[in-house]
């Protein structure tokens, strides 16, 4: 790929494209401080769930931070696949497929946090394909439907349930 090819990627700098950046910067920001009072509330289920928790809310403040200019479309991409595989694991977490917490149910362990933390993705996830134009666009919109059309389907029981 070209330079030239990634720059036709990235849509001209307009007061729309701001709007979605600070959008997507903000979702990012928000997601990021709830997971790190997400790594407080489960202190007690051992170390690995705070190192996790800490993770996703450094990957999310670097996002954040990189939506001040610019992004790359790569970084676009990369943004709507973490944010869909986050939303993907809070659900997987609500139906008990995936045990992140030692067999503590989210809902017990604060829903309400779980539930800011699911919204500030979804803005997000509709803010950063905006950023991009094409293929990269595309590919993020796709993304973003797969992801969603498969939680939906674990939401509802049709898979994994």
């Amino acid at each position: 790929m070209s330079l030239t090819t990634v720059r036709e990627a990235l849509p001209a700098t307009t007061a729309s494209a701001l709007g979605w950046r600070v959008a997507a910067a903000v979702g990012a920001a928000v997601g990021a401080v709830v997971h790190v009072q997400a790594a407080y509330d489960h202190a007690d289920h051992g170390g690995r769930y705070v190192a996790f928790f800490i993770a996703v809310a450094t990957a999310q403040l670097i996002l954040a931070v990189q939506l001040r200019s610019r992004p790359s479309p790569a970084l676009v991409l990369a943004g709507v696949v973490g944010s869909v595989a986050l939303v993907g694991a809070y659900v997987l977490q609500q139906k008990g497929v995936l045990q992140l917490t030692g067999g503590h149910h989210a809902e017990a362990d604060g829903g309400n946090l779980g539930l800011l933390a699911v919204f500030a993705e979804l803005v997000t996830i509709a803010a950063l394909p905006r950023l991009v134009e094409g293929w990269w666009r595309s590919s993020a919109v796709n993304v973003a439907l797969a992801g969603g059309v498969g939680l939906w389907a674990v939401w509802l029981g049709v898979v994994g349930g």
